[in-house]
């Protein structure tokens, strides 16, 4: 388990950087990260499941500009792995374990994006210090600080992974077992309202981008 935690953690931030750091071709989104994940955890079709539903969920958002929104591939990474270890460990149907994972993933997604804010708040004094390096015509140590910033944000990313999939699922272990049936039963039911809400996304999505050209 640990062993595990620590491979699926640094495999998922290194996709991470995708984010905003570095590449930036999309590979971070839920879609393309969800069956990755799935499959480095035994469960290809799993993560595939998770991926496009939460891709449906956050089709529209993207981290542009000053704009930080709820980071969709952190939340995809931990509901990925744990509905997949979740299933694993206690034999509960795949609707129920993927909206558990779903449940369970959210919360530590808007704690991230407050991470997100802080870590990103650090990063204007590495611009600050290359832009003095700039005026001092000393290129390499601008480099230095892209690199230094580019391994700040893969470690924030590793590290917040590690913690929500390895000492999260240790506390899930003794919450689960505890669950009674009908609640087992209510999140399979759920996962109906997950995917209409996700074709709701969809729906309003267009429906925005078609208001918008009929006003111009």
């Amino acid at each position: 388990m640990l062993l595990q935690s620590i491979w699926l953690s640094l495999v998922a931030a290194f996709i991470s950087l995708d984010v905003t750091a570095c590449w930036q071709v999309m590979i971070s989104r839920p879609i393309i990260i969800g069956p990755i994940i799935g499959y480095l955890s035994g469960d290809f079709m799993h993560g595939m499941i998770m991926g496009a539903m939460l891709e449906l969920i956050w089709i529209n958002t993207l981290p542009m500009g000053a704009s930080i929104p709820l980071d969709a591939t952190a939340t995809t990474v931990v509901a990925t792995a744990s509905a997949i270890l979740i299933e694993r460990m206690w034999v509960i149907p795949e609707p129920a374990s993927i909206a558990l994972g779903i449940l369970y993933a959210i919360p530590f997604g808007v704690a991230f994006k407050r991470l997100d804010i802080f870590t990103r708040r650090f990063s204007n004094n590495l611009v600050y210090q290359a832009d003095n390096y700039a005026k001092a015509g000393r290129l390499l140590r601008i480099e230095s600080m892209v690199v230094l910033a580019i391994f700040l944000i893969f470690l924030k990313y590793f590290l917040f992974y590690f913690i929500t999939i390895y000492f999260g699922l240790h506390v899930l272990y003794i919450l689960v077992p505890k669950l009674p049936a009908q609640v087992i039963g209510g999140l399979a039911q759920s996962m109906i309202l997950l995917i209409a809400l996700g074709l709701a996304m969809v729906l309003d999505t267009f429906m925005f981008k078609k208001r918008g050209k009929e006003l111009e």
